[in-house]
């Protein structure tokens, strides 16, 4: 059997062969690259566009307008949001959404800074109505000379209950996940997911995680830059069944995909499906390591949430806390075995 790389044609062993078929990413439909392919491949049907308004608003009036048309969970607003005027497009015709972090503020203490709140548009009459895929888009923007200090967080999904899966609580799967992004030094972009780490899955190439807290999705494969608008979409398909190691994190950016996690465990219980979008933003980390060096902004526009009810496809790895068996496919079509699984199959 002949398999053609991008360089050249190559005749595989049988091992090798059988290792290929092992993969989790194998026989399953191919990662769309382009928005518009994902929308139509994973059939997300439903959407919403999160309205602004044309003017900007006061933070009491900001609050009273984001109750009253983002269909937040239990109409609850951490912090002070604010629409304002777009400050790098003087011709927007809409206020965008303000969140301010004064010096000295992070996540685990210090001075107010940062905003925290669920949005879930697609629900059904405040229902919690769940989707097994779900797609959110939006432009972020960071105040020119920006000073990204060792990180913070940004708006992403989550799923299950509206509580949990954040706050440095390790995630099980059981009742809830989340996956918001995080800018790092320098502007470094990844997704920042609480997720079960099942398979080995924190050795792997692109992956970080830590005991206690969130597990770094692709780190530094995309890169913010203060002072102008960046656009993102952020799409995740719970795996399935919760056994299989087969859900699936995709991200664009600036309409270029840039992550592909397609062998991740999200949910370890059936309940647990896509619910909405999770506005977090905040400087941190836990200390004032992670402080906001100064006052300054970030800002929000042209959010949309679209949404679908089909789960991943079943194929996959089964769930193990030690990872046996693993069998992984990175990029560039290399396929990279645990030592159990590469002595098993070659004994085949």
């Amino acid at each position: 059997m002949m398999l053609t790389s991008s360089s050249s044609s190559i005749l595989l062993p049988s091992t090798l062969l059988l290792l290929l078929l092992a993969s989790p990413s194998y026989g399953q439909a191919s990662v769309p690259t382009t928005i518009s392919g994902l929308i139509s491949q994973y059939s997300l049907t439903r959407s919403q566009i999160l309205p602004q308004p044309s003017e900007k608003q006061s933070v009491s009036a900001t609050a009273k307008y984001l109750k009253a048309n983002w269909d937040l969970n239990n109409d609850k607003i951490i912090g002070d949001p604010t629409f304002v005027d777009d400050p790098f497009e003087s011709n927007s015709t809409s206020a965008v959404l303000a969140i301010d972090y004064e010096k000295a503020s992070y996540g685990g203490g210090g001075v107010d800074g940062g905003a925290q709140f669920y949005s879930q548009p697609l629900s059904d009459s405040g229902s919690n109505t769940s989707f097994g895929a779900m797609l959110l888009s939006y432009e972020v923007a960071f105040d020119a000379g920006f000073a990204f200090n060792k990180g913070g967080k940004l708006p992403g999904l989550r799923g299950g209950d509206a509580s949990g899966c954040s706050g440095g609580t390790a995630a099980d799967g059981l009742t809830c996940f989340s996956t918001r992004l995080m800018w790092r030094l320098n502007g470094e972009g990844e997704v920042y997911a609480y997720i079960p780490t099942p398979n080995s899955l924190c050795s792997e190439s692109g992956v970080t995680c830590n005991d206690d807290y969130g597990t770094s999705l692709s780190r530094g494969s995309f890169t913010f830059t203060a002072g102008n608008w960046s656009q993102i979409s952020l799409f995740v398909q719970v795996n399935n069944p919760v056994t299989t190691a087969n859900g699936r994190i995709l991200m664009f950016f600036n309409g270029q995909l840039v992550m592909s996690h397609t062998n991740l465990q999200i949910r370890a219980a059936d309940a647990v499906l896509d619910g909405g979008m999770f506005f977090s933003t905040f400087f941190g980390g836990s200390d004032s390591s992670w402080a906001s060096p100064k006052n300054q902004s970030t800002y929000f526009r042209n959010i949309q949430l679209q949404a679908g009810t089909t789960v991943s496809d079943g194929s996959g790895s089964t769930v193990s806390a030690s990872g046996a068996g693993r069998v992984l496919r990175q990029g560039g079509g290399w396929v990279v075995v645990g030592l159990v699984s590469l002595m098993a199959l070659t004994l085949l």
